[in-house]
């Protein structure tokens, strides 16, 4: 009776000391340094509002596309890789709710779009290091799968196979902010 009351302490503390342990402190180590780290300094501009302009050819049609890039401080958050880190929200003043521009519906199959809006971070001075040298890359999304990931697709590409010619693009330059 009393060695078999041994082994069943014996089996508690076993999980309290080593399984409880093994799985906890994992999680300990990961939620720790995020509760007690330091917010990075405040941006001193907090608001910020960036046009631009594209203009496309489509099969011999000049379109011109304006709007504005709006970026916010949204807070702090945590990145394992980075610590707590300044986060940052944009949206298009025209609504518009796509990832860069959605310049054209191809077919019920194809999209094509031009990702001229930059990070948030990048126009808010919140990224290192600053790339002035950004160029708007087109990219073509086949619709017909849920897994499919749009492809950056040449222009000579762009032109053959779907009449589109990117004619010119302007973005607005980042700010210039501080952090307190």
């Amino acid at each position: 009776m009393k060695l078999r009351l041994l082994r069943r302490i014996g089996c508690g503390l076993l999980v309290v000391f080593v399984l409880v342990p093994f799985f906890i402190l994992p999680t300990l180590l990961y939620f720790v340094p995020m509760l007690t780290s330091k917010n990075p300094p405040r941006p001193a501009i907090e608001y910020g509002e960036f046009p631009f302009r594209v203009e496309y050819e489509i099969h011999g049609e000049v379109i011109v596309v304006e709007d504005t890039v709006i970026c916010e401080f949204d807070g702090f958050d945590w990145n394992a890789g980075e610590g707590k880190v300044r986060v940052w929200k944009s949206r298009l003043a025209s609504g518009s709710k796509t990832k860069g521009l959605t310049m054209l519906t191809i077919d019920d199959t194809h999209r094509v779009y031009c990702t001229i809006v930059a990070e948030p971070r990048y126009y808010m001075d919140d990224s290192s290091p600053i790339n002035p040298n950004i160029s708007p890359a087109i990219l073509i999304e086949d619709t017909t799968s849920w897994t499919s990931m749009p492809r950056v697709i040449p222009d000579d590409e762009l032109l053959e196979q779907y009449g589109i010619r990117l004619i010119s693009w302007e973005m607005s330059a980042p700010i210039v902010n501080g952090f307190e």
